[in-house]
């Protein structure tokens, strides 16, 4: 994958620009302020990484940044958006992508080599990472992590069993308790309701048997009954009836009305039989309505609510009976899981070991040509502690350097300088490379901390790559701009009262005098001029 384009809208200082990049070394060069880490940049947002707001362009809405990557005869544009609300658009090939799936796709599109990755370097947890990079036994690593995924899922199941069993443990004479309590007596949810009203009943029956009987006597028993009285009415409406024959329809009525008040009357009987006065039933019904209130109150304020938790505590202690049984079962799971993450842990454990010296031997020799030629370099792997274990393996790994002869080997991030380690990281960089297929590279900082000829010699190391892979990269030494198959200056200028980030693809003339620049400083000398011509001639310029 080549970078063919890139595209810069409203980015800081940078207004507009495209850049069209070429195979081999592309060289970016431009005075410190200058803009040139705005380029690196616009890539590293272009590939996934986090868009600061504040680098939106003062006055602008949002800022564009957008790639053409070429794929042998396939071209693949990538798009970013970014706008002073937050809001972040992101395209592959004009369909809107996820920021996660940005970062996954990018890394077939651009490999950018800066200052954060020698950091990492400087940090012996990133080391594994490295060698396993060269290694290419990715197949493994992914059955290695998922297997260790399974595993710690299975542990934590374990472990809850464990806890639960704990748990029910402390409380099981609590639950045993509860559970007696709760099935003392057997209830519905809405049995509060009936028993309340039956002991109403119950404790009234006296009371209710005397209104009973008071209602019959008005009814039907005394001289000035109900009925004594409809008969009188009844005599006098025959009376009227013997006169006007209207009357007949109301006479009915009353008839009906005799009928209806002898069923009331049955009815009311029968509901007084019922009614007994019984201490003792009102002394059960009493109990079972105060247990019920008990139990309500105690256990979430309803009988609904006791009635779930009864059906809880039964689940916990007919749980009781097989959490030996479970836990059993999870252990043997979690042993054979645990023989195929420790068979794959064993077979990249020996796949490293193997890597790790032809790592260690294939960095030394591109060492050798970085003016770094008594540098001795090893990959130190070891055993994690016992009963440890990560997704990546058993092993531990950091790298170990001395940099000059009669020097102990000393752990790499307590003795490198600032220039030994750019020339490590590109040495890494160069031998992974080798082992992976790789898309274009982009390189900041490269020549940090290093100047004379040991530029001389990264720069041939660049030029050389530059014969397999697409390269960017940005750079102040004169001997490693001279190698590029392109050059691109960056300036600035001031337009309408506002500072722009401007770029030139220089051609051989404006690139001599840059080259000049490089040497001599702002005030081009001859001597400046004479040297960067003499650089150009030995390389691709």
């Amino acid at each position: 994958m080549k970078v063919k384009s890139l595209y810069i809208k409203n980015l800081a200082v940078i207004d507009e620009m495209t850049i069209n990049f070429k195979s081999g070394l592309n060289i970016i060069t431009g005075e410190t302020g200058a803009g040139k880490s705005l380029i690196v940049n616009a890539l590293k947002y272009l590939t996934g990484a986090r868009f600061p707001k504040e680098m939106i362009r003062t006055q602008s809405d949002g800022t564009v940044i957008e790639g053409v990557f070429i794929d042998g005869n396939n071209s693949h544009t990538l798009r970013r958006i970014m706008s002073k609300t937050g809001q972040s658009k992101i395209y592959l090939d004009d369909e809107p992508i996820k920021l996660k799936q940005l970062k996954l796709i990018s890394i077939n599109f651009l490999d950018i080599h800066s200052q954060h990755e020698h950091q990492n370097l400087l940090n012996r947890e990133y080391h594994l990472d490295y060698l396993d990079l060269f290694g290419q036994y990715d197949h493994l690593l992914v059955e290695l992590k998922e297997s260790y995924t399974n595993l710690k899922s299975e542990i934590s199941k374990l472990g809850q069993l464990l806890s639960d069993k704990s748990e029910l443990n402390e409380k099981i004479e609590l639950y045993q308790f509860q559970a007696n309590e709760l099935s003392q007596h057997s209830f519905k949810k809405d049995d509060d309701q009936k028993y309340h009203h039956l002991y109403k009943k119950l404790t009234n029956a006296s009371a209710i048997r005397e209104s009973l009987e008071e209602i019959s006597s008005t009814l039907d028993e005394t001289d000035h009954s109900v009925k004594d009285g409809l008969f009188i009415v009844e005599k006098e409406l025959q009376k009227i009836l013997n006169h006007d024959l209207s009357i007949k329809s109301v006479i009915e009525r009353l008839s009906d009305l005799f009928i209806e008040i002898d069923d009331i009357s049955g009815d009311l009987e029968k509901y007084k039989n019922s009614i007994v006065v019984d201490d003792d039933q009102i002394n059960e019904v009493g109990e079972k309505l105060g247990y019920l209130e008990t139990i309500s109150r105690k256990y979430g304020g309803s009988l609904e609510s006791a009635t779930e938790y009864l059906i809880f505590l039964n689940q916990k202690l007919n749980k009781k009976e097989s959490f030996d049984e479970d836990i059993n079962l999870q252990e043997r799971k979690i042993s054979q899981i645990r023989q195929r993450y420790n068979k794959l842990a064993l077979q990249v454990s020996r796949l490293r070991e193997k890597a790790a010296v032809e790592f260690q031997d294939s960095v030394c020799n591109l060492l050798l040509g970085m003016d770094m030629e008594n540098t001795k370099f090893i990959v130190k792997l070891s055993k994690l502690p016992d009963g440890k274990f990560i997704s990546t393996g058993l092993d531990e790994c950091e790298f170990f350097i001395s940099t000059n002869i009669g020097e102990d080997l000393n752990p790499f991030i307590k003795v490198v300088s600032g220039g030994e380690t750019s020339r490590f990281m590109l040495a890494v960089k160069i031998v992974l490379l080798d082992k992976n297929s790789s898309p274009s590279l982009v390189f900041d900082e490269v020549d940090n901390g290093i100047s004379g000829s040991t530029a001389e010699k990264i720069g041939g190391i660049l030029e050389s790559l530059s014969n397999s892979h697409q390269i960017i990269c940005i750079t102040h030494l004169p001997q490693i701009a001279a190698k590029g198959n392109d050059h691109f200056r960056i300036y600035k200028i001031e337009e309408n009262n506002r500072t722009m980030t401007k770029f030139m693809n220089l051609d051989k003339t404006s690139r001599i005098n840059e080259i000049a620049g490089l040497i001599s400083g702002s005030d081009i000398t001859k001597s400046g001029i004479s040297q960067a011509k003499e650089l150009l001639r030995g390389s691709n310029g």
